[in-house]
């Protein structure tokens, strides 16, 4: 598997509208802001949040790793 070599300090997250909540993110980010949604009433997407999230609680590298491998095995 390619290895993420940096280590991840800030990760941008495009969330749904459906998936409001906002619990695994606060557990492992100690700065996340909301800096997009869309609010035209005509779109699909109405409601989706661009997140900025900052100050990793954990080592994000190793939790992506572990969910591409999760992906990867068809362990949705």
């Amino acid at each position: 598997m390619d290895e993420i070599r940096a280590r991840i300090k800030t990760l941008i997250r495009v969330k749904e509208a459906s998936d409001s909540d906002l619990t695994r993110e606060k557990t492992l980010f100690g700065h996340i802001v909301a800096v997009a949604k869309i609010e035209n009433p005509y779109a699909r997407e109405k409601g989706t949040q661009i997140l900025v999230m900052s100050q990793p609680k954990a080592d994000i590298n190793k939790i992506i790793r572990q969910e591409i491998a999760q992906k990867k095995a068809g362990k949705d």
